[in-house]
């Protein structure tokens, strides 16, 4: 009896019911049409010309050290398309290889159902010669992706895309942990089209590759990774609404713009940028429109033979924000924040804020704002059920407390460094059925931790917040 129920047609194996192994897979595609997959060694098997498609309900495990090859595919074609309530497990040691005949062609990998990728430390998962990895959440909730220790490699294009993050139906909690992406000279690492991935992990990748990570109206945070040789950078682009904090170009006098909302953001926090753009002589190109990227704690290594190399290169109006420190080796001091085309570079503070009633109990959903002064910039979030106030990543919101003037970032403008003067921020918070709170506070002096306690009392309240402690 048939482990699957499945059709198999000239371009594609469609499995449409049954849980089981490739081995399975391979034959039941068989009884009905012979050579359609083909095993030429043990745990090596062939999709001869055909897609496999596993539709709603279907579980397939491709076993430890087994490899699945798609061979003799047509340009733009789909390999493996893994649809909505379907599941597919990938054990550790595997291969998935596409395109594995000529060379020549581009196909597609698509991760729309449940996606296990479980490869384990010195025995990672490999996918190698596809054009793009597709993954999207679809209609149900489980439809997500996992990897851990999974390796992608020899892209058959410098147009390579290694992993695209497509927006679905809901926030999906993607997960890819102790990934490694080696594209040398070509490819993009990662592709971010529009999701929301901040309920997603990206920790401790090591890529290699030609382009960096890109952003098009979404948001992603990487921790933890090194990137070698991206040497066309990173990019953040709104769509819609964008990011537009007030700034100064490095070359003129330049003018404040206009603040929008729902901003394109992108974070880096301990990461390490190495020789990213050798041939130019710059550690970390950022470029964009109208984006927001945010650097934590990473280090910009330039070219060990040259120490004239350029730091951080902001292009095309992309706006960088720096938190923690920033380690820079064989890097002209001179150079380590250099703008070009109306960008900008801005150091922050942390704020840590708490909501809690005249009782001490966590209030929940209370509105907070953070202004500068200035309106340089402003924040609005909602208190989750701890009284945590937290951005989009669960991590304590930033505010800028100066803007860079020169590439050494040793001249600046201040913007919250006197309350005398007007230069500062200042922080609301209110619920229906509290009194509104109000205080004051400067950043320059370090981090701010503060409670807000919220009264039953209606009226304003205005309380001096204590000296800000790093």
């Amino acid at each position: 009896m048939a482990t699957f129920t499945l059709t198999v047609a000239a371009t594609k194996i469609t499995v449409t019911a049954g849980t089981g192994v490739l081995d399975d897979l391979y034959t039941d595609a068989n009884a009905l049409s012979a050579g359609s997959m083909t095993n030429p060694s043990s745990d090596n098997y062939t999709s001869q010309s055909r897609e496999i498609e596993l539709r709603s309900g279907v579980e397939l495990t491709v076993e430890a050290n087994q490899t699945l090859k798609f061979e003799s595919f047509a340009n733009y074609r789909y390999a493996f398309d893994v649809q909505s309530g379907s599941r597919l497990n990938v054990e550790e040691g595997a291969t998935i290889q596409c395109n594995s005949d000529a060379g020549t062609t581009s196909s597609y990998l698509y991760f729309g159902g449940e996606v296990n990728f479980n490869g384990v430390s010195g025995n990672n998962i490999t996918f190698s010669r596809f054009r793009a990895c597709y993954v999207e959440q679809g209609y149900d909730d489980s439809d997500c992706t996992t990897m851990d220790y999974v390796t992608f490699s020899d892209p058959v294009s410098t147009a390579t895309r290694f992993i695209i993050l497509e927006a679905g139906f809901a926030k999906p909690q993607h997960s890819f942990t102790n990934i490694t992406i080696s594209g040398g000279t070509s490819g993009t690492c990662i592709y971010n089209n529009g999701l929301n991935a901040s309920a997603c992990v990206f920790d401790n990748f090591t890529i290699t590759c030609r382009y960096g990570v890109q952003v098009y109206g979404g948001t992603l945070k990487i921790s933890n990774s090194s990137f070698n040789g991206t040497y066309y950078g990173h990019e953040v682009y709104s769509t819609g609404n964008s990011f537009k904090p007030a700034y100064k170009n490095f070359s003129s006098a330049g003018q404040y713009s206009q603040l929008d909302f729902q901003q394109a953001r992108l974070v880096f926090d301990t990461c390490i940028f190495d020789e990213c753009y050798p041939s130019s002589e710059y550690g970390c190109r950022f470029v964009g429109g109208e984006g927001c990227i945010t650097v934590k704690n990473c280090t910009i290594n330039g070219s060990v033979s040259d120490e004239w190399s350029y730091g951080y290169v902001g292009a095309s109006g992309q706006r960088i924000f720096e938190y923690g420190t920033t380690t820079f080796n064989y890097v002209r001091s001179t150079a380590l924040y250099v703008n070009w085309g109306y960008s900008a570079f801005y150091r922050t503070r942390e704020v840590d804020i708490s909501i809690v009633d005249q009782d001490g109990n966590a209030v929940e959903n209370a509105i907070v704002n953070i202004h500068q002064s200035e309106n340089k910039e402003y924040y609005s979030f909602i208190s989750d059920s701890n009284g945590d106030v937290l951005d989009c990543f669960g991590d304590n919101p930033l505010v800028c407390h100066r803007e860079l003037t020169n590439y050494a970032g040793t001249a600046y403008d201040n913007w919250s460094d006197d309350r005398s003067s007007g230069v500062y921020h200042y922080i609301m918070a209110y619920k229906p059925g509290y009194s509104t709170f109000y205080s004051e506070f400067e950043a320059d002096s370090g981090d701010i931790s503060i409670t807000i306690t919220l009264s039953n009392k209606f009226g304003p309240r205005n309380i001096s917040l204590p000296s800000a402690q790093i």
